[in-house]
């Protein structure tokens, strides 16, 4: 159902929202990132279908000596927190140099997840990412496969510090320029973004809300009991870490006579603090209250005078909101978005520097002029959640509208049944330009006609009829292009597309690795090099193509939807094994060979794989490979076994022979034993590197060729892969 569809009663649309973060709170860590689920709570409550994917790092035990580590893996696979779904999936990541890597290593997580959630039916109508980096790099990374607007929310030290790195602050700009819009917290934030170079035309400041519900005024004096103390009470909330400067406000008890500290929170810093404390005199007055519960914050900043926030970098600090909603005043260090909380007198005030006298100066001059706690209170009122829901809802609204709808609810599809019969092959001829992989994809040629006549005839001699899947160039070439549309004609062979990037015009930019891939081009700018591929194939061949491999296998849904678009409803581009993320391709470990099944817009689609397999190293044995997530047990299972793809570029025909036994044996309807062109040129490549070197592969694939029919598995053409196809739909 589209957007425009979904319409509630009061008029608004009901968006689908996948939220992907790290920054989120979980059964094992409740406090983390509670403020992003804080803001997805008061925008489901307007009517949206919101999920959440919030990853945590892999980690083996949940014992408590490993600390945070060991809470990782304490973390639920899955929850439900407050009414909204939450999944946390594992991703890897080095201690140490976590930083450098995270992105990447993320971007694959959320990756899945978009695919997990699109096969299950729920299709985002855009992304909310919550944390510049690695977050929203790592999640419009992921987003661009899919052609998913994304709307990304800085939060603090993601704009403040982490851009202070070369490498992070490029690709923080990069994916500032890519998103459809940005969400900080605070003005300060957003100036920083635009200092930074990045478009201030697409940042929206909206600052958290509090929850007014929660935090509200109380019983002032039984709070104070509660922590055991009657006389003048500060407090600093936060998490225990020297960012936070809770030695700052310490450095400042022995200046204020007759006041208790009451320090909420517990991190790495604690043993130091307290040590602190005890060395300046004041480990009477400093009370450490560990963990405290969302919940239960209030009776904290009820008891408090002042609370203290003495911070080196914040984005929008909510204790501040929170204190105040419950009529308690503050002092805040004057940084970042401290002083757009901390803007009129029953606010509380700013200290002049983050340093001990300063804050001791502060905190002495808002004692002696302490607003009235109802003043306090009215003042917080303004920052409840609910205009806050409205005006990200907005942002949401005109992201969402940015892209244009395309029917990503078919996902890859569903494995389609099997028809009755026997086992039918088809040759696919990957027809493409010689080039050097090493050297960048600037420098190619056609190859001679020669090596289509070479491999027709073997083809032809067991009665088999290639699909040429072609590229630009050879099209567009008379003699090779020629022969191909003549052989066509005559009803000896078939013929599809085949897109690369770095010869298909329009020629933006130099193709790099990861722009080599189809499904790396820009959505827009890939369906103008589709529109030139299929005028290009019309005009040569005389009819529309039906059929399509993706150039380098980087196939995904967004890319399927322009080809349905167009009329291509037949692609065979996932290669069945394989995992080309390390240069940042498509993931075909678990998509197994079978034929799957699109329902689209514009009709029934049909994805086809390349056949292959895993084995395992040094064995020709074929383990079941079922559904292995991202983790310890899929890069087991990656060092023990290699792909194998049913081709005789590499292999000898005993070894095809071996594959296709397995892959019949368990009931593939459809064999696509693949090969490249360039591989009957001598030297174009690494499979053969001289005549000698072509003949080997002929003469394989002659003999594999053999085989098959004699074995019983039916030569076939597109004609009859489609036949089949319809069978097994009926």
């Amino acid at each position: 159902m589209d957007l425009l569809k979904r319409q509630r009663e009061d008029g608004e649309y009901t968006m689908r929202i996948l939220t992907l973060t790290t920054l989120y709170p979980s059964a094992a860590r409740p406090f983390h990132g509670i403020f992003v689920e804080n803001r997805l709570r008061a925008v489901k409550a307007r009517g949206h279908d919101i999920r959440v994917v919030a990853p945590v790092p892999w980690f083996p035990s949940s014992a408590s000596l490993f600390g945070a580590y060991g809470k990782f893996a304490a973390t639920p696979t899955n929850e439900n927190r407050h009414g909204l779904p939450v999944s946390h999936p594992r991703y890897p990541l080095v201690p140490k140099i976590g930083m450098t890597l995270a992105a990447d290593s993320l971007a694959r997580c959320f990756h899945q997840a978009i695919q997990r959630h699109i096969d299950d039916g729920f299709v985002p109508d855009l992304i909310d990412a919550h944390y510049y980096y690695p977050d929203a790099v790592a999640a419009a990374r992921a987003a661009a496969h899919f052609d998913l607007p994304v709307v990304a929310t800085a939060r603090g030290t993601d704009i403040n510090l982490i851009p202070t790195y070369p490498r992070q602050r490029r690709m923080v700009l990069d994916t500032a320029a890519k998103v459809a819009a940005s969400i900080c917290v605070a003005d300060a934030l957003r100036d920083e973004m635009i200092s930074l170079g990045a478009d201030g035309q697409k940042i929206h400041t909206i600052r958290n809300g509090v929850d007014l519900s929660l935090f509200t005024p109380g019983d002032r004096e039984a709070a104070k009991q509660n922590f055991g103390v009657s006389e003048r009470v500060i407090a600093s909330v936060g998490h225990l870490i020297e960012r936070k400067g809770h030695h700052l406000i310490i450095d400042a008890l022995p200046q204020l006579a007759d006041t208790h500290l009451l320090i909420a929170g517990t991190g790495p810093e604690e043993a130091a603090l307290k040590q602190q404390a005890e060395r300046v005199g004041v480990r009477q007055r400093v009370h450490f209250l560990g963990p405290v519960p969302h919940e239960a914050l209030p009776d904290v900043y009820r008891a408090a005078d002042i609370l203290v926030l003495a911070s080196s970098r914040e984005g929008w600090p909510n204790v501040l909101l929170e204190a105040m909603a419950c009529g308690t005043p503050c002092v805040a260090t004057p940084v970042w978005g401290s002083g757009e909380v901390i803007a009129a007198p029953a606010a509380g005030r700013l200290a002049g520097a983050r340093t001990s006298d300063a804050l001791v100066e502060a905190i002495t001059m808002l004692t002696a002029s302490r607003p009235d706690r109802a003043a306090t209170r009215q003042y917080a009122e303004q920052f409840g959640w609910a205009p806050v829901a409205e005006k990200v809802e907005q942002v949401w609204t005109e992201a969402a509208a940015s892209k244009p709808k395309l029917t990503r609810r078919a996902g890859w599809g569903r494995k389609a049944a099997t028809a009755p019969g026997a086992t039918r092959a088809i040759l696919t001829v990957d027809t493409e330009e010689i080039f050097d992989w090493k050297s960048g994809y600037s420098d190619w040629q056609v190859p001679p006609v020669d090596a289509l006549h070479r491999l027709q005839a073997v083809a032809e001699k067991n009665g088999f009829k290639p699909l040429y899947f072609t590229t630009y160039p050879l099209l567009n070439d008379d003699e090779v292009g020629g022969t191909l549309a003549k052989w066509a004609m005559a009803g000896r062979a078939d013929i599809g597309l085949h897109l690369h990037n770095w010869c298909t015009p329009p020629i933006i930019d130099k193709t790099e690795d990861a722009s080599s891939f189809q499904c790396n081009i820009d959505p827009a700018l890939h369906e103008q090099k589709l529109s030139t591929l299929i005028e290009m194939f019309t005009r040569r061949v005389g009819q529309p193509p039906v059929a399509h491999r993706a150039g380098r296998y980087g196939i995904a849904p967004w890319v399927l939807d322009q080809l349905a678009a167009r009329g291509v409803m037949y692609d065979f581009s996932p290669s069945a094994g394989f995992d080309f993320r390390p240069g940042q391709g498509p993931d075909f470990f678990n998509f197994g060979t079978s034929p799957r099944q699109r329902e689209t817009a514009w009709g029934t689609q049909w994805v086809i794989p390349v056949s292959g397999v895993r084995k395992w190293r040094r064995l020709e044995h074929y383990p079941a490979l079922p559904g292995i997530p991202d983790g310890p047990a899929r890069a087991a299972m990656n060092m023990a076994t290699l792909p194998v793809r049913l081709t005789p570029e590499g292999h000898t025909a005993a070894q095809l022979t071996n594959v296709a036994r397995h892959l019949v044996g368990r009931g593939m309807p459809i064999l696509t034993p693949s090969l490249h062109i360039t591989s009957i040129v001598p030297g174009a490549t690494p499979y053969a590197p001289d005549d000698a070197g072509v003949e080997r592969i002929l003469s394989t694939l002659d003999d594999w060729m053999s085989w098959a029919v004699s074995d019983g598995v039916v030569p076939a053409g597109l004609g009859d892969i489609i036949e089949q196809l319809a069978r097994s739909d009926a």
